[in-house]
C-alpha cells in the first residue's frame, strides 16, 4: 500500500478555523442520523406504553441525553471532518456504539440502565478521543476551547460510568447533572466566545441542515405513534381511524410550521444567535418525541368520550412546548433581525395557539377532537406568517416584509 493512498486515506482532520462555508451534508451523515430514528424511538417506548409524569420527565432526560450525543457527533463533523477514510471510520464505530445504545434505551431507567449508562459512557469516551486530537494538533488560540471538550466530555464518563452502580434516584440524578452540566460548559463558547473562537462559530446552510434532518427524524415518532396505535388493535373501529389521522394531522401541523418558519432559515451569523438557534432545537426534539409517544395512548382511548388526563396534558403540554420554542426560535434567525415587525404578529400567534392547547389539555375532550383543536391552532400563526412572507413551491422562501 503506497504512502500517498495512505495520506489520502487517513487525513488529518480540519482543524478550527478551516471552515467550509459551502458544505453540504454528506450522504454519511444521513446514515449517521439513520441511527438515531432507532435510538429516539426506542427512548419514546416506555412513555408510550405508561404515560405518566413521572415516565414524562424520565423521557425528557433520555432525550436530552440522546440529542447531547447527536450534537456532539454533529458538531464534530460539521466542524472538523472531510471526506476520506478517517472520518467514515470513526462514524461507523459511533453507529456501532449507538446500534448498542439503542438496545438499552427502551428500558434505560427500570429495566436495563446498567447497559445504557456504560454504552453512553463508551460512546462518550470514544468521541472524547476526537477532541483530543484536535487538542494536540490545533492552533494555540482554539486549543483551550478543545481541552474544555475534551474535560467536559471526560467528566461524562465518569458520571455515567458511576450511575451503573447506584440506586435509580442517584443514577437519574448523575444523569442529569452531567447534562446540565455539558449545556452550561459548552454555552460558554457562544455566550463568552474568544475573538478567535469567533471565526469558527459561522450560520452555514449545512448546519441548519443537520437540524432539520433531526427535526425530521423526531416527527417520525408521530407517524410511528399512529401506526403502533392503530396497529395494536384488532378491529380499529371508524371512530378509532378517524382519531389516528387526526394525530398524524398533530405532525403535518408541526412540519408546516417548522419547515415554513424556520426551516433552511440561516440563524443570525453571530455566536450568540448561533447557540440560542442549536440549543432551541433540544426542547423542540424532546416535544415532538413527546407527542409522538402520547399519539399511542390517544389512540387507545379513541372510544372514550374524554382523554385521559395523562395522555392529555402530554400531548397538549408537548405541542405547547413547541410552539413556544418556536415563538423564541424565529428570534435568532436572520431574516427576523432584517424585518422584525413582520415576525412579531406571528409569535405572538404562536404563544396564543400554545395557550390554546394548554386550554384544550385541561378540558380534555374527545381524543379526535383534542388533536383537532391543537391542529386548528397551529393554523393561527401559520395564515398570519402566508400573510406577511411567501411560501414558494421552490422551497425558497421570501424574505419577510412588514405591513
Amino acid at each position: 500500500m503506497s504512502s500517498d493512498f495512505v495520506h489520502r486515506f487517513w487525513q488529518r482532520p480540519r482543524l478550527h478555523g478551516e471552515v467550509l462555508a459551502s458544505r453540504e451534508v454528506s450522504f454519511l451523515e444521513l446514515f449517521y442520523d439513520l441511527v438515531f430514528v432507532v435510538v429516539v424511538a426506542r427512548a419514546a417506548h416506555h412513555l408510550a406504553q405508561h404515560p405518566t409524569w413521572e415516565t414524562t420527565w424520565q423521557f425528557a432526560l433520555i432525550m436530552m441525553l440522546v440529542w447531547l450525543a447527536w450534537l456532539n457527533g454533529s458538531l464534530y463533523y460539521e466542524l472538523h471532518s472531510k471526506n476520506d477514510g478517517r472520518t467514515r471510520t470513526l462514524i461507523f464505530v459511533e453507529m456501532g456504539i449507538l446500534a448498542l445504545l439503542a438496545v438499552y434505551t427502551a428500558d434505560a431507567v427500570n429495566g436495563t440502565p446498567t447497559g445504557f449508562a456504560l454504552t453512553y459512557a463508551a460512546f462518550l469516551a470514544f468521541t472524547s478521543w476526537h477532541w483530543v486530537w484536535i487538542a494536540k494538533h490545533d492552533r494555540p488560540e482554539y486549543r483551550a476551547n478543545a481541552l474544555s471538550t475534551v474535560v467536559a466530555l471526560l467528566v461524562g464518563v465518569v458520571l455515567m460510568f458511576a450511575s451503573a452502580w447506584v440506586g435509580e434516584t442517584a443514577r437519574l440524578a448523575l444523569w442529569a447533572t452531567y447534562a446540565v452540566l455539558l449545556l452550561v460548559g459548552a454555552s460558554r463558547s457562544f455566550w463568552r466566545p474568544s475573538q478567535a473562537l469567533q471565526r469558527s462559530i459561522v450560520s452555514s446552510a449545512s448546519l441548519v441542515e443537520r437540524f432539520g434532518l433531526f427535526t425530521i427524524i423526531v416527527l417520525g415518532e408521530v407517524v410511528a405513534g399512529m401506526v403502533n396505535g392503530l396497529g395494536a388493535l384488532d378491529h380499529p373501529g371508524v371512530r378509532t381511524i378517524a382519531t389516528g389521522m387526526c394525530a398524524m394531522a398533530v405532525g403535518f401541523a408541526i412540519w408546516w410550521l417548522y419547515f415554513d418558519l424556520a426551516g433552511r432559515q440561516l440563524p443570525h451569523d453571530s455566536p450568540r444567535p448561533i447557540g440560542a438557534y442549536m440549543y432551541l432545537h433540544l426542547p423542540i426534539a424532546v416535544a415532538i418525541a413527546g407527542a409522538g409517544a402520547a399519539v399511542v395512548s390517544l389512540i387507545s382511548h379513541a372510544q372514550e368520550d374524554h382523554t385521559p388526563p395523562a395522555t392529555s396534558w402530554l400531548l397538549s403540554g408537548a405541542y405547547s412546548l413547541f410552539l413556544l420554542t418556536m415563538a423564541v426560535l424565529l428570534r435568532t434567525l436572520e431574516r427576523f433581525r432584517l424585518a422584525p415587525v413582520a415576525h412579531r404578529p406571528v409569535m405572538a400567534l404562536l404563544v396564543v395557539a400554545a395557550v390554546i392547547s394548554l386550554v384544550a389539555g385541561w378540558i380534555a375532550p374527545a381524543p379526535w377532537l383534542l388533536a383537532l383543536i391543537l391542529v386548528l391552532a397551529s393554523a393561527l400563526p401559520w395564515f398570519a406568517a402566508a400573510r406577511r412572507w411567501a411560501f414558494l413551491p421552490s422551497d425558497d422562501a421570501e424574505a419577510p416584509v412588514a405591513d
